[in-house]
C-alpha cells in the first residue's frame, strides 16, 4: 500500500458522508500535512499505511469499520512530544473536522473514544477498540530489525530531551508494558505479536 492508495481509502470514507469533494480533499491535505513535519520520523503516513494493514486482517470482527478507519487518520494528527495532550488535541480535531464533513454523531463518538484510549492502550469494553490500540502497537512485536528502526526514530521525534531524560522516560513507558499481563489485549494480536514484543523491549531497557 501507499500514499495514493490511503488517501483514496480516507476520501472514500469520507464521500459516503460528505459530497463536497473540495473538502474532502482540504482535509486529506491537512491529514497529508499533519504527517509529513519535519520533526516525525515513527508517527508519519506509513504508520498510518501500517495501521490500516494491521486492521485490514481483522476487518470481518471490527462492528463499526467507518469509525476505525477515520480514527487512523486522525488519531495522532496533533503530535508533539512536548506536550501532553495530543490524544485530547488529536480527538477535538477530528470532532471539527468530522461534524464539518457531516460524520453521524455515532460515528464520531467512536472515533472520539478509539483516539482518547491510544493514550494510554488499556484493555477497553469495546473489542472495536481493542484491536484498534492492538494494531497502534503492532510494531512492539515486529522483527528486531524493524523494532530497531522503530525506537531509533522514537528517539529522532525526542532529539530536544537530554539522553538522561529520555533514558528515564523511556525506561517508564517500557517497563510499563512489560508490567502489564497481557500487551495485547485481543487473541489474534496477542498471538502475532506478545512473545517478540517483551524480547524487543527487554532488549531496548538493556541498551538504554
Amino acid at each position: 500500500m501507499n500514499e495514493i492508495e490511503l488517501k483514496e481509502v480516507f476520501i472514500k470514507t469520507l464521500h459516503q458522508f460528505s459530497e463536497n469533494e473540495a473538502l474532502n480533499d482540504m482535509y486529506w491535505r491537512e491529514i497529508n500535512w499533519f504527517h509529513s513535519q519535519e520533526q516525525l520520523h515513527y508517527h508519519t503516513l506509513q504508520h498510518l499505511i501500517d495501521l490500516y494493514l494491521e486492521l485490514q486482517n481483522v476487518k470481518i470482527y471490527i462492528k463499526n469499520w467507518d469509525a476505525t478507519v477515520l480514527a487512523i487518520f486522525y488519531h495522532d494528527c496533533f503530535y508533539n512530544t512536548s506536550e501532553t495532550e495530543n490524544e485530547e488535541k488529536s480527538a477535538k480535531i477530528a470532532l471539527q473536522r468530522l461534524s464539518e464533513a457531516n460524520v453521524p454523531q455515532e460515528i464520531i463518538s467512536k472515533v472520539n473514544e478509539t483516539i482518547l484510549a491510544t493514550k494510554y492502550h488499556r484493555k477497553n469494553f469495546d473489542q472495536d477498540i481493542n484491536y484498534f490500540i492492538d494494531a497502534d502497537l503492532s510494531i512492539l512485536g515486529k522483527s528486531s530489525d524493524k523494532y530497531q528502526v522503530y525506537a531509533e526514530n522514537i528517539r529522532k521525534e525526542y532529539i530536544q530531551f537530554s539522553d538522561e531524560i529520555y533514558t528515564n522516560g523511556r525506561k517508564r513507558v517500557l517497563e510499563n508494558f512489560l508490567n502489564q499481563e497481557q500487551i495485547f489485549k485481543t487473541e489474534h494480536f496477542n498471538y502475532l505479536y506478545e512473545d517478540q514484543a517483551r524480547k524487543n523491549l527487554d532488549f531496548e531497557i538493556s541498551q538504554l
